[in-house]
């Protein structure tokens, strides 16, 4: 059985090697994906209307098809479903997007900027 105070020692040891600055994108970061996530909710049914309607007058409005119980999902209700699951990924790369971009500054914040050097410079050290 695995020692309960050893998990709570690499948790410490981990928190105690934060600094400050990497503290401070943290927490920003997720004020900002609260925000985010408020602003969904407050409009989501704003955007599902505004897409089901875009969807509804494009000439590639879905064609109805047949449900696994027989019954036909009509035109209306396969594109108020699909307008619902598009909204819900758009939030969702949203937040990817805001996670990927905390997690680069806390890198750069390091020191360790993945996304630099680039190229021939790669092999080069400072």
């Amino acid at each position: 059985m695995r020692d309960p105070q050893k998990k709570i020692t690499r948790r410490f040891n981990t928190e105690v090697r934060r600094t400050a600055h990497e503290i401070d994108i943290s927490k920003r970061g997720s004020e900002i994906t609260q925000k985010a996530k408020e602003h969904f909710e407050k409009y989501r049914s704003q955007w599902v209307n505004q897409r089901y309607g875009r969807l509804i007058n494009s000439k590639a409005a879905p064609a109805p098809e047949l449900t696994p119980n027989g019954l036909k999902m009509s035109p209306s209700q396969k594109a108020s479903k699909a307008a619902k699951l598009e909204v819900e990924a758009k939030q969702k790369s949203r937040l990817d997007n805001i996670k990927a971009k905390v997690e680069r500054m806390v890198d750069r914040s390091k020191g360790n900027d993945p996304t630099r050097p680039r190229g021939r410079d790669k092999d080069l050290t400072l």
